[in-house]
This record gives structure tokens, C-alpha cells and sequence, in this order.
């Protein structure tokens, strides 16, 4: 009888809670991932690992912003003045604090405690991701697809395990696009608008690239004010928690005018030119610099000259190189060390072109919210295939600056998009198996199997 009981009280958790307990579970198994690649990586896998670190202890040396003095910043060309440096901030208060705690008699657990911080910093990232599903998917257990994507997107999942900006930047975006959500949902305008505007702040306090998408996003919550003004305005502040938000949002603004308009206004560009922060001598050590002394083009060339030289038009350069590349780099590795298998690359572009032909017979479920967040997608991924192409018309269409993780500010939402794609199939005959292969493919592909197959980049704790 009472095996019976627990039985009967076992389905009913299930029942109200069972997707929060496979969320859950989800979520655990990532952390794992992560912290077992923050804690096995050697040193020098992650891109850029070494100059996070770097400027990460430089900034513990003070309570607030450090000079550019110090040999080992300027090692790679990077400088600190005018430019977004909330992560390294972050990190050198965290620095601070471990070594008051631990006493650490060497600079290896610093580094591990750092990328333990962008672990936690990768979970949040998951959920929200969760949390922004949730506002587009109604339908019971289909909200948890998209989570289970990210969390076996292998590029995701490696740099998670790294010292790098792009996971603070990840869960600011992530965060910012959740609020936004919830605005366009007529959820609590005031406090929400103020929510996803201060994350937005702080992602593009601590990454310069998190600019377009803040203008994508602003874009999309002005016209949803515009439509809906007559229930929204006036505005009125409610509370000393809404007081505390636009006191916060405005610091935030200001601190992002100290930077960018300044820069605007001083330099007529968004970041200074390292020549006027560093030497020439100094510039010239830059990653970019080294690069185009190396490989890249006498002299940057023109549209019209690029073409006329046999290089791909921007349309042809969209679809033979730009996304065949930056699937591959976002289901394989690119840094330090390279991983991206072609037949990983072929299986996404065949799901991408199946799900973009799914989507023209069957997906007709679009308003206002759905415009606006693939307009964000749209907006923010052109934003980046214009500037790798730019890059290419100085290196040659080497793809040199085309980086997977640089998507995934918005990869939720295209993960979201293709989950209501699937959705919008009529026929559950075929809608199931076709979500099972998606399933399959993005767990063989995922970070299991390239941390079982590849054990070289590991360190090796049982070795006598």
C-alpha cells in the first residue's frame, strides 16, 4: 500500500514538475561539461585565454582602472584606455578576493578559480535561455529543446571552460533578450524594459560587438511602444526597487558615454586606434598586426577590385565560405587548437536548409514579437557577416576573423525559431522522427564525444 503511495505521489511530481526536473538535469550535465573542461583544458586551448589572464591580474593591482603600463597588456597590442573592460574588472575583484581567502602559493588555482567563474557565468547563460524559451513556446516539454541544443553546442561548451569575455557577454545577451521577451509579452513594462536595458549596458561595458545588437533590441522596443503607447504611457516609477533600476540604468548609460561617445567624438570611431593609446612598436605586436604582416594583402582591396581578382561577391560569399564556415566553427573548435570534422559541418548545413524549407511550407505564426526578435537575429548576424567580409578584403578571404562563438549573443533565438519551425509541422508522423535526428545529431556532435575521442588537450592527473 505504501509503495503505492509513493508511486501515485512520484507521478504527480512528475506531472507538475517534470520539466523543470529535466531543465534541471540538463543544466547539471552541462556543468559537468564545463567544469570538467575548466578543470582538465592544458593552458593555451582556449582562444585569447592567456591575454584574459593577463589583463585580468593587471586590474587585481587596483580598486579601479589600471594604466597601460604594463609589459605584459601590451605583450599582444591590447590597451586598456577607452575601451569596455567589465570583465576584466570583475576579475581582478575576484582575484583579489581568492587570494585573501586561499593564500594561493601559485598563480595555477587563480587560474582555475577564473574559469570556474566563467563556468557559473556559462550556466546562467542556460537559464535564461530556458527562461527566454519559456516565453515563446507554450507547448510542455518542446521548451526544453532549445536548451538542450546550447548546452550540446561543443564551441558553447568549450569556451565555458576558458578565461574568456564571450561568456560574461553570452549571459548579459541572453539575460537582455529574456527581459525584452517578457516586455513584448505586456509583462510589467517599467521593470522589465529597465531590466533588459541594464543588461545590455553591462554587455556592452564589457564587449564593444554587443553595440549592434543593443540597437536591434532598442529598435524593436521603441516600435512595441509606439504600437502600444495608449496602455503604456504615461510611465510612472512605483516603488524604491523601479527607482533602484533606472538609477542603476542610468550609471550604466553614463559609463557607456565615458567610453563610446567619447571615442565618437575624439577619435570620429567607436574604439581609439592603438597608436594613439600605445606606441607603434607596441601596436605593432598586435594579433591583427602579426597577422596581416604575415598573410595578409599588400594593400586592402575594393569591392569591385575583389571581384574582378576572382574573390566571391557578397552573396556568393554568404553561401559558399561565410556559412559553411561559421557552422563548422560552431559545432567544432576553433582556437589555439583546431577540431571541426567535415562531416559535422555538412550534417548542420543539410538541418539548416531543412529547417529553412520546413519553415517556407508550414510557418505562418508570426506577430510582432516574432517579427522583432528574427529582425535582432537577422540584424545582429548581418552586422557580423559585413564585417568578416571586411576582414576578408584585407587577408584574402582567409576567414581570419570568423569565429562560431561570435553568434552566440542570439544563437537561443535561432535555436527557439528552429524549435517552433519544427512545431509547425502538420503531421506528428513526421514531426517526431525529425526531431529525434536532431537530437541524435547534436548529442554525437556535442561535448561527450569530442571530450572521449580527444584526451591530447587534456592534462593527464593519473599519470605517475
Amino acid at each position: 500500500m505504501e509503495n503505492g503511495t509513493n508511486k501515485t505521489k512520484l507521478k504527480k511530481l512528475w506531472h507538475s514538475h517534470g520539466e523543470t526536473i529535466l531543465f534541471l538535469l540538463l543544466l547539471t550535465i552541462f556543468i559537468a561539461y564545463a567544469t570538467y573542461l575548466a578543470l582538465n583544458l592544458k593552458g593555451g586551448i582556449i582562444p585569447d585565454g592567456t591575454v584574459h589572464y593577463n589583463l585580468s591580474k593587471h586590474f587585481a593591482t587596483t580598486l579601479g582602472i589600471p594604466e597601460d603600463n604594463v609589459e605584459a597588456i601590451y605583450v599582444k597590442g591590447v590597451y586598456i584606455k577607452q575601451n569596455p573592460f567589465l570583465y576584466y574588472w570583475i576579475n581582478g575583484s575576484v582575484i583579489n578576493v581568492f587570494k585573501h581567502l586561499f593564500k594561493p602559493q601559485t598563480e595555477a588555482p587563480i587560474w582555475y578559480a577564473l574559469r570556474m567563474l566563467s563556468v557559473l557565468y556559462a550556466a546562467g547563460t542556460v537559464c535564461f535561455a530556458y527562461l527566454l524559451s519559456k516565453e515563446f513556446i507554450t507547448q510542455k516539454w518542446w521548451r526544453l529543446l532549445p536548451v538542450f541544443l546550447l548546452t550540446n553546442t561543443l564551441m558553447f561548451v568549450f569556451i565555458s571552460g576558458g578565461i574568456n569575455y564571450d561568456n560574461l557577454v553570452n549571459l548579459l545577451c541572453t539575460a537582455g533578450l529574456y527581459f525584452l521577451a517578457r516586455v513584448l509579452n505586456h509583462k510589467a513594462f517599467l521593470p522589465n524594459s529597465l531590466a533588459w536595458m541594464i543588461s545590455i549596458a553591462l554587455g556592452t561595458l564589457t564587449k564593444y560587438t554587443v553595440l549592434p545588437l543593443a540597437l536591434a533590441m532598442g529598435i524593436a522596443w521603441l516600435i512595441f511602444l509606439v504600437k502600444n503607447r495608449e496602455s503604456i504611457l504615461p510611465i510612472k516609477i512605483q516603488g524604491w526597487a523601479q527607482w533602484a533600476l533606472l538609477t542603476l540604468f542610468t550609471l550604466l548609460a553614463a559609463g557607456n558615454l565615458a567610453i563610446y561617445g567619447v571615442n565618437l567624438v575624439k577619435h570620429q570611431a567607436i574604439l581609439p586606434p592603438c597608436e594613439s593609446i600605445l606606441t607603434q612598436e607596441q601596436c605593432a605586436l598586435s594579433v591583427f598586426e602579426v597577422r596581416l604582416e604575415s598573410i595578409g594583402l599588400e594593400q586592402k582591396l575594393t569591392l569591385i577590385e575583389s571581384i574582378r581578382q576572382g574573390y566571391p561577391d557578397p552573396i556568393r560569399y554568404f553561401f559558399t565560405l561565410w556559412l559553411p564556415t561559421l557552422i563548422m566553427r560552431i559545432y567544432g573548435i576553433l582556437g589555439f587548437r583546431t577540431y571541426y570534422p567535415q562531416t559535422v559541418q555538412i550534417a548542420h548545413m543539410v538541418l539548416f536548409y531543412s529547417v529553412l524549407l520546413i519553415a517556407i511550407l508550414f510557418y505562418r505564426d508570426f506577430n510582432l514579437k516574432i517579427l522583432s526578435f528574427l529582425g535582432i537575429l537577422v540584424f545582429y548576424g548581418l552586422t557580423l557577416f559585413l564585417k568578416n567580409y571586411d576582414f576578408e578584403l584585407t587577408f584574402g578571404f582567409r576567414t581570419i576573423a570568423l569565429q562560431g562563438r561570435y553568434i552566440f549573443p542570439v544563437i537561443t533565438i535561432a535555436y527557439i525559431a528552429l524549435t517552433k519551425v519544427l512545431l509547425s509541422i502538420p503531421i506528428k508522423r513526421i514531426r517526431i522522427p525529425i526531431l529525434f535526428v536532431i537530437l541524435g545529431l547534436y548529442f554525437v556532435t556535442g561535448p561527450l564525444t569530442f571530450i572521449l575521442r580527444y584526451k591530447a588537450i587534456f592534462l593527464d592527473w593519473f599519470k605517475p
